[in-house]
């Protein structure tokens, strides 16, 4: 069992996040104009990071869904999750990056079960830079005194800037660096300070679940089973070598405007490396979806692909889902629910979409 908080060691050597991200980062850079990057504490001479530091966070979070990243994220998960689970944990498909340029600030304090965490996840941190007081995670030393924290907190209706200021006083840096993990039961209080370093921070977090029936407010889709780490079902991005061209799709789904659907879907398949060939809208009247059946099972353009805004577009009907799925199933055809990072192909399991809708039926 993990206590509270506690530091892990692994093979950087077998898991080398650190030379993919810092390949995508220098990448990145000289594709803009700039120079190569040596390593990820100098991230922030990166040509036009300061002036956009999204577009880099971006950059990761697209190599964060490849097949390249996520055979050896799934093998790390697959490991911590027999070792420290007993081999029947939940791993969240998708990390989050985090880049924190010299005198940036970052995350304010804060513990994950405010953000709909349940209590038996806890978050993995993994730094690719070195890291220590200054440019780091500062983290409450136990339970006993996060739960001090909290409740001083609660005394009153505190701002922001007075949670940071409480948070402080309970809250110790982590000095660590690339090999090194640090993970955190969901009611720990943590967060960042300004960078007050001269070199730039890079790492990235992720959660695990030790069951299913304890993911607090998350979708079951946003996690793999201890089973889907050792095959493809329910994976997040594509495994297939081929290009992937579809279209976008729209229709009422549960209010959202089709102009932010267009939005959403358009920037997913961009930075999926989608190529999008054209747009189609449903027939608001009809509530079986005719113009999403008809792209799925003979669209006009040359697609294997249907970009679509998230499970929403079922407005919480299973059973039009499962018909939908089997449908493309039916005609090889892919559907990317962008809200939910999840591409769905023939042979995954519906329940990785279906059951994201369970408890949203409308009457």
């Amino acid at each position: 069992m993990l206590k509270d908080n506690e530091q892990l060691t692994f093979d950087g050597n077998k898991y080398d996040f650190r030379a993919l991200v810092l390949r995508t980062v220098s990448d990145l850079s000289v594709a803009k104009g700039g120079e190569a990057i040596r390593s990820l504490e100098e991230i922030h001479c990166a040509a036009g990071i300061r002036e956009n530091v999204e577009t880099y966070r971006q950059a990761c979070f697209s190599l964060f869904r490849s097949a390249e990243f996520q055979r050896i994220f799934r093998a790390l998960g697959a490991d911590l999750i027999d070792q420290h689970y007993a081999g029947k944990g939940f791993l969240q498909t998708t990390p989050t990056v985090r880049i924190q340029l010299p005198g940036a600030d970052s995350t304010s304090y804060h513990c994950d079960a405010w953000y709909g965490h349940g209590g038996s996840v806890r978050s993995f941190w993994m730094p690719l830079t070195r890291v220590s007081d200054g440019n780091t995670l500062y983290l409450a030393s136990d339970k006993s005194s996060s739960e001090q924290c909290i409740a001083e907190i609660g005394k009153s209706m505190a701002t922001l800037r007075q949670i940071n200021e409480i948070s402080k006083r309970y809250c110790h840096p982590i000095n660590a660096k690339f090999g090194e993990l640090a993970t955190f039961a969901s009611y720990m209080i943590h967060g960042a300070e300004r960078n007050r370093q001269d070199i730039s921070r890079v790492s990235f977090d992720f959660r695990i679940a030790s069951n299913e029936d304890d993911l607090g407010s998350k979708s079951r889709t946003n996690f793999y089973s201890r089973q889907e780490l050792d095959g493809t079902a329910g994976a997040s991005v594509s495994e297939s070598t081929e290009k992937m061209v579809g279209i976008t799709y729209s229709n009422s789904c549960c209010g959202a405007s089709a102009k932010s659907q267009l939005l959403l879907c358009t920037a997913f398949a961009d930075s999926m490396g989608i190529d999008v060939v054209g747009n189609e809208s449903e027939i608001y009247v009809f509530d079986h979806l005719p113009v999403l059946r008809s792209h799925i099972e003979s669209s006009g353009f040359k697609i294997n692909c249907v970009v679509v805004f998230g499970t929403d577009i079922f407005e919480g009907n299973e059973d039009l889902a499962k018909s939908v799925l089997e449908a493309a199933d039916r005609s090889n055809m892919a559907i990317v629910f962008s809200s939910e990072s999840v591409i769905y192909r023939k042979g995954m399991s519906k329940e990785n979409v279906i059951g994201r809708l369970r408890g949203k039926a409308v009457a």
